[in-house]
C-alpha cells in the first residue's frame, strides 16, 4: 500500500519504519512548499521506499536525514521538473552492519534556474552498501550542481559504495558542477564513481525525427529516458509520468490517456462521465474541446496531446481508475 503525503509551506516529517515492516511512501511538495524537512530511521530487517515529487513554484528547501539499522533495506527517488530553485541537503547513515540504501534523482533545470545538492552516504558499519544516482537534463542557461559523497570509515570492511552522474545538456549557456567523492578509511571494499556530461547522441535524435517526431518531441523522449529509472521506484507511476506532458509533447499510454482525460474534464468544469470506456471518455472530451478554450498553459498543452493521442482500445479497471483519479486531482 502506498502512503500519500502532502507538504505545504514549511513542514517536518519524523518516519519510523519498524523491525520487519514494509512500507512506501510518495511524499507531494505542494505549489506553496517552501522547506521540507524529512527525518527517517529504519528499524531493523525493515523494507522501505520513498518517493519525493517537487511542485514547488518559488524556491523550495529539502532536508533529508535517514538512519539504516542492521539488514534495514530503503529505496529513494527524488523527481523534479519544476521551474523553481531547489536547495537540498541528504544525508545517509548506514549505523549498523547489513544496511543497505540506495538513491536515485531526477532534476529538470530550465532557463537561469539553479539546482544545489550536497548529498553523502557514510558507511559507519561493516558490509554496508550505497548507491547513489542522480540524473540532470539542463536546458537554455540552466544552473546544476551536485556533490556526491561516499564516505566508508575505518573498520568498515566489505562495505560497497558506488555512484553514478549523468547529465545531458540541451541549449546553450547552461552551467554544470558535478563533485564525485569517495573518502575511504578502510582497505577491504569496494568502491566505483562515474560522471557523463553531454549533449543527446545525434543518431539518437536522427532515428527519432525520422520515425516522425518533430526536433522537441525527440529531445522530450531521451530526456525522458533519463528519469524513468527514478521513475520505476514507485508503484503508481502513471501519476508521475504525466508530468512529463511540460516538455515531451506525447502521451506513452493508454494508462496516461486515461488519466489525462480526466484530468481535463475537471478543468472544463465538467461532470465525470459515467461510461466505463476508454472510448466513450475519448468521444466525448474531444467534443467538449472543440468549443473550449484554454486558460493557460498547462490547459492548452493538455489540449493537444489530447487531441493528438492515437490510443488502440482496452478497458478494464484500472483504466477506469486512473481516468476517475484524474479527475479528482487537485489543481
Amino acid at each position: 500500500m502506498l502512503n500519500r503525503k502532502e507538504v505545504h509551506n514549511s513542514e517536518t516529517l519524523n518516519i519510523q519504519i519498524d523491525s520487519h515492516d514494509q512500507k512506501s511512501y510518495l511524499i507531494e511538495l505542494s505549489k506553496d512548499c517552501t522547506k521540507f524537512d524529512l527525518n527517517v530511521e529504519c528499524l531493523e530487517n525493515s523494507f522501505s521506499k520513498f518517493f519525493i515529487l517537487n511542485h514547488a513554484e518559488s524556491a523550495c528547501e529539502l532536508n533529508i536525514n535517514m538512519v539504516l539499522k542492521q539488514d534495514a533495506n530503503c529505496q529513494m527517488g527524488v523527481l523534479d521538473l519544476e521551474k523553481s530553485p531547489l536547495k537540498w541537503n541528504h544525508y545517509v547513515d548506514l549505523k549498523e552492519q547489513g544496511a543497505e540504501y540506495e538513491i536515485l534523482s531526477g532534476q529538470l533545470c530550465q532557463e537561469h534556474i539553479e539546482k544545489v545538492c550536497d548529498m553523502e552516504v557514510r558507511h559507519n558499519a561493516p558490509h554496508t552498501n550505497g548507491q547513489m544516482k542522480n540524473f540532470a537534463v539542463l536546458f537554455d542557461y540552466g544552473q546544476y550542481q551536485m556533490v556526491a559523497n561516499g564516505n566508508i570509515k575505518k573498520g568498515c570492511f566489505d562495505a560497497q559504495s558506488h555512484q553514478a552522474t549523468r547529465v545531458l545538456t540541451l541549449g546553450q549557456g547552461h552551467k554544470t558542477k558535478v563533485i564525485p567523492l569517495l573518502l575511504i578509511d578502510e582497505n577491504d571494499v569496494k568502491a566505483s564513481h562515474a560522471l557523463t556530461i553531454g549533449q543527446p547522441d545525434a543518431d539518437q535524435l536522427y532515428y527519432l525525427q525520422s520515425r516522425g517526431l518533430s526536433t522537441k518531441q525527440a529531445v522530450g523522449l531521451l530526456s525522458v529516458g533519463y528519469f524513468l529509472p527514478v521513475i520505476d521506484l514507485v508503484e503508481d507511476a502513471v501519476e508521475i509520468k504525466i508530468h512529463f506532458e511540460k516538455f515531451t509533447g506525447i502521451l506513452q499510454s493508454n494508462y496516461e490517456f486515461a488519466y489525462a482525460l480526466g484530468r481535463m474534464q475537471k478543468m472544463m468544469g465538467q461532470p465525470l462521465i459515467e461510461e466505463n470506456s476508454l472510448t466513450s471518455w475519448k468521444d466525448a472530451v474531444e467534443k467538449q474541446l472543440k468549443d473550449y478554450e484554454p486558460k493557460d498553459y498547462l490547459e492548452e498543452n493538455l489540449k493537444k496531446l489530447i487531441l493528438e493521442y492515437r490510443m488502440q482500445e482496452q478497458d478494464g479497471e484500472e483504466i477506469q481508475q486512473l481516468y476517475k483519479r484524474g479527475y479528482k486531482k487537485e489543481e
